[in-house]
């Protein structure tokens, strides 16, 4: 595994913040390109997994770490999560239509919704962050932009949407909406739009792209971030806030509306 020098300097700042060290690891069985698993407790280490991304492995790196600098960026009090209680998770799985799916789907799919809730805009500060802060990334960051663009405009087929809930689509092309709406303007592409547009989902994806534009980009603003992504979402949903001792600090029932 060959990391750049920026990421190991991203790896070592989230370790000086956390005091805890950062393992990366490859595996091909993940069903989302990267993910990280915060240490919690007395978890000794930060992991961050990838699929095998090839030449697009320092720009996946940098974004997962960049979630954890943010984080730990904040003094202990104030570092939040996104997340759900059992009842919240219950309640967001009844309200969404996903209580006629396999109950092992359903908290699959509700999982996927709250990661993409938190990192729709949240993650736009984060590709800020690596567009100012390292420069070199920029060809791995656009390259990858366009893949995911390219995975999620397949979600808009009609066989895919057919099979799950309404509200399930809507809230997950809502978000995909914004992300097309961010990098249309980062790529100067004005047709990464237009499935969207021909679908409705305009107006609630400029909505989500206010949060980020009227939305301050430090750290410490990432709660508001959370929260105002949350409740402009489509999917009626509960939004747990929880500092990193996995202590609840408030909760707010998200129960949003749109017009298709």
């Amino acid at each position: 595994m060959h990391l750049s020098p920026s990421i190991k300097n991203i790896i070592q700042t989230v370790e000086d913040l956390s005091g805890r060290p950062v393992v990366v690891q490859e595996d091909a069985s993940l069903s989302v390109i990267s993910t990280v698993t915060t240490a919690r407790g007395s978890a000794p280490f930060h992991l961050v997994r990838h699929k095998p991304v090839g030449e697009l492995l320092n720009y996946t790196l940098a974004y997962q770490l960049g979630f954890l600098v943010r984080l730990f960026s904040l003094p202990k009090d104030d570092r939040w999560e996104t997340s759900a209680s059992d009842e919240e998770r219950a309640l967001a799985i009844k309200e969404s239509g996903l209580s006629e799916l396999d109950p092992q789907l359903a908290s699959s799919l509700l999982d996927s919704i709250i990661i993409q809730l938190r990192s729709c805009v949240v993650g736009f500060k984060v590709d800020e962050w690596i567009a100012e802060s390292y420069p070199e990334l920029k060809p791995e960051q656009e390259a990858s932009a366009h893949e995911q663009l390219k995975q999620n405009a397949m979600s808009l087929s009609p066989e895919i949407r057919s099979q799950y809930p309404r509200k399930l689509i809507d809230t997950n092309s809502t978000m995909n909406a914004a992300y097309a709406k961010y990098w249309s303007g980062r790529l100067d592409d004005p047709q990464i739009l237009l499935p969207y547009e021909s679908l409705g989902y305009t107006k609630d994806a400029n909505a989500l792209y206010d949060v980020f534009l009227d939305t301050g980009d430090d750290p410490s603003f990432d709660r508001t971030l959370d929260d105002q992504t949350c409740r402009r979402s489509i999917l009626p949903f509960a939004a747990l806030f929880q500092d990193s001792g996995a202590r609840r600090l408030s909760t707010a029932l998200v129960s949003g509306s749109t017009t298709r």
